[in-house]
């Protein structure tokens, strides 16, 4: 089963909790603080490997977590880090975050990291300061990013075969390439998209995909059109397969083109070589008809009879030339980078007596303690002041008994007399104290 589109939900590994410890050994009665660092939570990756050909292998399970970080332990031993987790792709998938891209995996083992794991709290050892030397408390381990993201697969082909149902495209593919399609003399019989290596010298080839038949409306969806579009669009050339036996050539011709239009222009802006086929079974004055009509609307045509194999080789060695002369999409491709948007570090949000602060990183912060222990209540107060939290909100007009909420903790607000040593005086200071 060929399978080029799936959504997966993806996180990051959730890092470690710190350590609260203190060391004991003898003849050491002071040993102090020694709680190490949690670890880092793994990372999710979508890597591309070129052994695979669909994304059937994302059918049966679509939710991937990355390992959790370690605990910090005592006598300063940081913990495991927690390992990646790599899911592989075939070369030529697109991964989505909703409609941006987040990368394009064109080439063998490239590589984006599509959900991070979160940052390993720090251990009590990490807080020993003048103003507390025995701090009991830590860090929690952040939680890693959790998304659905949506995998797209382009055939990275040089060369494409389209055309109506029953042309020879399949049979076309057999014959000059290592591929081995199915073949039968009814339509729709190729129902996925076959890649094939053709070889034209000695240290020269090019990858050909055979698309599965195009139909009035393929633009649209109809026969599945739109699904098999998509995988010509990174092909540098068309081969426009007729069949001669088949009644009015031309106005399929037209119909196929026009389908591409409707599609994306891009598609009609590319190289069209036309095979007329089934040689064997036509006159040749009426190819020649067709060569005309169609060498009027600027394309050139070539005979062919995949059966009998007959003008293959003129028409592989006109397709081998004009792709010399056109450099692929990805060797032009440049790096392009993100712009920078600067980030306000919070908002402050007012509902009557409720003061909402909005922000990632104090929503991030405060996660981080366990706020129930006083020690860590006060080491995140210090941080909200010199972040000039209780500023901002003086300014917005909080009152003392005000609720403030950051994240899902709630807080009531209030003023606290606080001496300045440095000035020798005392001074008002705003601080959030003791959950509501």
């Amino acid at each position: 089963m060929f399978i080029d589109e799936v959504k997966i939900w993806v996180k990051g590994g959730k890092g470690g909790n710190g350590c609260v410890s203190f060391h004991r050994e003898k003849y050491k009665p002071l040993g102090g603080p020694s709680g190490g660092d949690g670890g880092k939570g793994g990372d999710v990756l979508i890597k591309a490997d070129r052994h695979l050909r669909t994304l059937i292998n994302l059918l049966k399970k679509r939710h991937f977590r990355a390992e959790k970080g370690e605990n910090g332990k005592g006598n300063n031993r940081h913990g495991k880090d927690g390992s990646d987790l790599v899911i592989k792709v075939p070369v030529g998938t697109e991964v989505f975050d909703g409609k941006e891209m987040l990368a394009d995996l064109i080439e063998e083992n490239q590589e984006v990291v599509v959900a991070r794991g979160g940052k390993g709290g720090r251990g009590n050892a990490r807080f020993v300061s003048l103003r507390n030397k025995l701090p009991r408390f830590a860090e929690l381990g952040d939680e890693g990013e959790e998304r659905e993201i949506t995998l797209e697969l382009k055939l990275l082909a040089d060369v494409g075969i389209i055309g109506y149902p029953n042309v020879g495209k399949s049979t076309l593919l057999s014959k000059v390439s290592d591929a081995r399609p199915k073949i039968a003399d009814y339509p729709f019989t190729t129902l996925s998209p076959n890649l094939g290596i053709v070889k034209t010298e000695e240290f020269s080839s090019f990858v050909l995909a055979d698309i599965p038949g195009l139909i009035n409306g393929a633009s649209k969806g109809c026969g599945l059109g739109d699904r098999f579009l998509r995988h010509i669009e990174r092909t540098r050339v068309l081969i426009h397969m007729l069949d001669i036996t088949q009644s009015d050539p031309i106005q399929k011709f037209q119909s196929i083109n026009s389908e591409l239009k409707s599609y994306s222009d891009k598609l009609t802006s590319l190289p069209q070589i036309v095979a007329v086929n089934k040689m064997d079974l036509g006159k040749l004055e009426d190819f020649e008809s067709i060569r005309a009509s169609l060498m009027s609307l600027g394309y050139e045509a070539f005979p062919i009879s995949c059966i009998t194999q007959k003008g293959l080789k003129d028409l592989i060695k006109r397709i081998y030339t004009i792709l010399s002369e056109i450099p692929s999409e990805f060797e032009k491709k440049e790096l392009v980078y993100k712009e920078y948007r600067y980030e306000e570090p919070f908002t402050i949000l007012k509902e009557g007596s409720l003061f909402i602060i909005q922000g990632r990183e104090i929503e991030r912060l405060v996660k981080r303690f366990d706020l129930e222990n006083k020690q860590a209540l006060n080491y995140f107060q210090d941080i909200l002041e010199k972040m000039g939290v209780n500023h901002a909100l003086e300014k917005v007009g909080i009152k003392e008994g005000d609720t403030v909420k950051i994240g899902k903790a709630s807080f009531s607000f209030w003023k606290e007399i606080k001496k300045d040593s440095s000035k020798n005086r005392y001074k008002h200071s705003f601080h959030l104290f003791g959950k509501t």
